[in-house]
């Protein structure tokens, strides 16, 4: 019998600690973007907009919060339950905002506006840069989400008050934008990255398969990458360049019409504020991917830029929404220590 009423008050604890953690509200917004307006593939210009609002949020009308704005991975129209929902990946379906109210339940944070971004095209994903083809998916995060987001919620409207974070493709579009828009993020987090070192890099690889557009080789995401990175609306019926022959020579004047978006040439013009800007970069030991980590890494100790850089045990998606907690943690690390040095308004 004590065994048993041992046992009861243990799952009345354990029940009463669960319902103790506050919860924090998912709003499912929208944003037209002017900068998406009238693009080439007819890609749409009004996309879900997925907003989480910390615990506390209603009740303290004066506080403002730390956003960090979240890009997914490559998702496609075959998979509609995930395409349909992409602002929403990471924010729902990957358990973020549910671990934010965790951190905040522990003290740890007082609470982050979680931003999720549709990055999807009509066919896939846009790896969120400025495309003649796709549109300006750059501009629409960097320029309409920011500008809407900042005027609707009680955000810190301030560089030191904004990160940005992404897997995959989006780890790409996280060290790109946050790299090329230093004015407005404090810290990049990138999760077994796609597509931030120089396509030349690999002319060996490519020279050996030799894949091309039209012969079924080439696979839904280097047609991603390729529409991101060479775009040509007078190509039809592909609408992008390929750097790399059929009887494999390499393009050069082609592969350099990317340069500007490969986040690894882009270092030393970045230098300066990359060095004040907080930066985890991540992959799996088994990930096919691990080589372009790795590189990444390699470039920004050569250019002395101070980040935080982990290889786990697992693969390209294995054990994700554990990274994704981790990544948060860092996060709030950042803006604890932005709020101490900039006194940012809370």
């Amino acid at each position: 019998m004590n065994s048993i009423i041992a046992i009861g008050i243990i799952a009345l604890w354990l029940c009463g600690s669960v319902d103790a953690i506050e919860h924090g509200k998912i709003i499912h917004d929208k944003i037209t973007s002017p900068a998406l307006e009238g693009n080439f593939l007819g890609n749409p210009a009004t996309k879900p907009l997925t907003v989480y609002l910390p615990p506390g949020y209603d009740e303290h009308p004066q506080k403002r919060y730390p956003t960090v704005y979240l890009l997914h991975g490559a998702v496609r129209p075959g998979k509609p339950e995930l395409f349909s929902k992409a602002s929403s990946l990471l924010i729902i379906h990957d358990g973020a905002a549910a671990y934010v109210d965790k951190l905040v339940a522990q003290g740890k944070t007082d609470g982050l506006i979680l931003v999720g971004v549709d990055g999807t095209t009509k066919i896939g994903c846009s790896y969120y840069t400025n495309s003649s083809v796709n549109g300006n998916y750059a501009d629409y995060i960097c320029r309409d989400i920011v500008r809407y987001v900042d005027r609707k919620y009680r955000t810190i409207p301030r560089r030191e008050g904004r990160a940005i974070l992404g897997g995959s493709a989006g780890g790409y579009g996280a060290m790109y934008l946050g790299m090329t828009h230093p004015e407005l993020f404090c810290a990049i987090v990138t999760m077994s990255p796609g597509a931030i070192t120089a396509p030349s890099a690999y002319f060996e690889e490519y020279k050996a398969q030799n894949p091309q557009p039209d012969d079924g080789h080439l696979d839904a995401l280097e047609v991603d990458v390729a529409r991101a990175l060479w775009p040509n609306p007078n190509n039809p019926p592909w609408f992008f360049d390929w750097p790399f022959t059929r009887d494999g020579r390499f393009l050069k004047e082609v592969n350099d019409r990317g340069n500007d978006k490969i986040p690894e040439l882009l270092i030393p013009r970045y230098r300066e504020s990359l060095k004040r800007t907080a930066i985890h970069l991540e992959c799996g030991v088994h990930d096919p991917l691990l080589p372009v980590a790795r590189r990444f890494h390699e470039r920004l100790l050569q250019a002395g830029i101070p980040h935080s850089y982990e290889e786990f045990e697992g693969g390209h998606t294995d054990k994700f929404p554990e990274r994704l907690r981790k990544a948060l943690e860092f996060l709030t690390g950042v803006f604890r220590k932005e709020e101490v040095e900039f006194g940012l308004a809370r």
